[in-house]
């Protein structure tokens, strides 16, 4: 369960986040700034047992979209990266449009000999703000394949090239520094 309430501590942000488990112990507590847009998802994309986080936040003018790997241990989630989203209709990637966190419905996976692969390209053209940046930490954002209903199919997606699949692991180690 995540239980928002009103923050008690304004410096780290105007939510706190109380996370409780099917035994009703607190795993983590997050502050958070209310945005426009706050949206999670969860999905297992390794071998530990906490399920990675797709989160999409931010406000009218920008979101951003993650991928967090969770650690009850020490209550924290750890970025793994940042990441450009796109809808499409099949793993053929024929059509694709923006993925708004609201036309998200899941997440192309495949259990691979064990190993849980998205599809995703790390060679495209899409540029945030009129630019090709990154964060720090990133060589570049790759664009990771969604299902979903475009509800905006007439905003257009630069070029994607090579989409294929990769495991969370192989993804981290090409795209980070």
């Amino acid at each position: 369960f995540i239980c928002k309430v009103k923050s008690d501590n304004t410096d780290k942000g105007d939510i706190k986040e109380i996370w409780v488990d099917h035994d009703y112990k607190i795993v983590k507590i997050k502050y958070r700034w209310g945005a426009d847009y706050d949206y999670y998802w969860f999905v297992n994309l390794d071998i530990d047992k906490e399920p990675e986080i797709f989160s999409a936040y931010g406000y009218s003018d920008g979101i951003d979209y993650a991928f967090y790997d969770q650690n009850f241990e020490n209550k924290k989630d750890e970025l793994l990266f940042y990441i450009n989203p796109i809808i499409t209709e099949s793993s053929q990637a024929k059509k694709i449009y923006w993925g708004y966190p609201w036309d998200i419905t899941g997440l192309f996976l495949k259990n691979e000999n064990g190993v849980i692969k998205i599809l995703a390209s790390i060679n495209h053209d899409i540029e945030l703000n009129g630019e090709k940046e990154h964060p720090a930490n990133q060589t570049i954002l790759p664009v990771i394949c969604f299902k979903g209903i475009s509800t905006q199919p007439d905003v257009t997606v630069e070029e994607i090239r090579d989409i294929k699949w990769f495991s969370i692991e192989e993804l981290t180690s090409k795209i980070t520094k």
